[in-house]
């Protein structure tokens, strides 16, 4: 049910065409794999932080790697699945909110303007953001709460900020993933049939 659940929000909000779901479900597992944060648990959050990131304008497999990837990263500063996750999802309601908006104007930025950039460009919009708050920030804690109030939110971006590299890998690692879910259920079915052989 779960998966089932995941698969049309990955559909409806992210608009993965349905002959690519084998392929989203693949980086969902080998992201699982790099980090803490399972499968099972992704297929379980995926509805609520899928809209969270068809604000961002993510669409396609890339945003499912960038959300698998930035939730194991949030499992840094986060002490369960349901926390990052929770985090997660706040940052991603919060980046478009009107109060954050000006606040980032008050920086000299404009965050609508770098939404542009980035689907110019083609890059990943969370990531871009991240690197934006990056530099506006240099890390620094303070400066970030000048920026965000909510401690979801800050809790997120003190595990992502430091931790851009460990995102990069971990979704490169999840874009190269093929046949990932196949093999576990092969695995899983050769050990059950082992146990009633």
């Amino acid at each position: 049910d779960q998966m089932s659940n995941s698969g049309f929000a990955l559909m409806d909000n992210l608009m993965v065409p349905p002959e690519q779901l084998r392929k989203a479900f693949d980086i969902m597992a080998k992201s699982g794999k790099e980090g803490s944060f399972e499968l099972a648990a992704m297929a379980r959050k995926f509805p609520e932080i899928t809209a969270g990131a068809k604000s961002l304008k993510m669409d396609g497999v890339d945003a499912v790697a960038s959300l698998s990837a930035a939730l194991q990263v949030a499992m840094k500063s986060a002490g369960s699945e349901d926390q990052a996750a929770t985090n997660m999802t706040n940052f991603l309601g919060k980046i478009t909110a009107p109060d954050t908006v000006k606040k980032f104007k008050k920086f000299g930025v404009d965050i609508e303007q770098e939404m542009g950039i980035a689907l110019e460009r083609g890059a990943d919009p969370l990531e871009h953001m991240l690197l934006v708050i990056k530099e506006m920030t240099d890390g620094d804690a303070f400066k970030m709460g000048e920026l965000f109030q909510d401690k979801q939110v800050l809790d997120f971006l003190r595990a992502m900020i430091p931790n851009m590299e460990e995102y990069q890998r971990i979704k490169g690692e999840a874009l190269g993933a093929d046949g990932v879910v196949d093999k576990d259920f092969e695995r899983v079915m050769k050990g059950f049939n082992a146990q009633w052989g």
